[in-house]
């Protein structure tokens, strides 16, 4: 089921989203919208999707289920959480700015403990994109396999990140790590912080790609081992 909700003029409150049949898509749309209060989504399944021209948002937590943030301008959020109570399940986060950059927080979709495999992080800017030295973690300690991020940016944007988690973590698991790659139209800066898609277990480690038109990488400790797998 789809619950959509159309607002003509600006968002600047918005709280707890409970859907009780934990079926439903919820859409939210709206020239802006800004919420510098946490807001979550309680659902088993199903999605949250939010299209602005331009966003500023604080922390969002969908329990699990997977995000979609749209705009045509910037979008800037705080941190970002699609894990379930429980760790046994993570949503996808997707964020893509048209015209503009992208700022968030720390950004968890790992799972902790199941078979389910983390929430890959997609990330698309024109302008910069930046966590603002945190961290986005799609590993995985369960059995399952972990999430892959995907960032990119165009124009003259840049990437600034922290660090990048999407190993397997536990010995048991033969699910793969997760691959990681980095597009930027600008310099690619961690901030002296590490990227890790190793394999603890009998699976692959995660490949690994950083491209920058301006030939311009900096990054601390890369590990893409695999343990005993391949």
């Amino acid at each position: 089921n789809l619950i959509p909700a159309f607002v003509q003029g600006s968002i600047s409150s918005l709280g707890t989203i409970n859907d009780s049949t934990g079926r439903s898509n919820f859409f939210l749309m709206s020239p802006s919208v800004s919420l510098s209060s946490a807001s979550s989504y309680t659902s088993t399944s199903g999605s949250l999707s939010i299209l602005a021209g331009q966003m500023s948002l604080g922390n969002i937590n969908t329990n699990g289920v997977n995000l979609n943030l749209t705009a045509v301008q910037s979008i800037a959020i705080g941190a970002i959480n699609t894990i379930n109570s429980g760790g046994t399940k993570a949503g996808n986060a997707t964020l893509l700015s048209v015209l503009g950059s992208v700022t968030s927080g720390k950004i968890d979709s790992n799972v902790t403990s199941g078979s389910a495999s983390s929430g890959n992080v997609t990330i698309s800017a024109y302008g910069n994109l930046t966590t603002n030295s945190n961290s986005i973690n799609s590993s995985n300690s369960g059995t399952g396999a972990g999430g892959t991020v995907n960032l990119t940016t165009s124009g003259t944007g840049s990437v600034q990140l922290g660090q990048i988690l999407t190993g397997v973590t536990n010995a048991t698991s033969n699910a793969a790590a997760g691959n990681i790659t980095i597009f930027s139209a600008g310099a690619i800066d961690m901030n002296g912080q590490a990227i890790n898609s190793s394999n603890s277990g009998s699976g692959a480690g995660g490949t690994l790609t950083l491209t920058s038109d301006t030939f311009s990488v900096a990054t601390a400790a890369i590990d893409t081992h695999a343990t005993s797998g391949y």
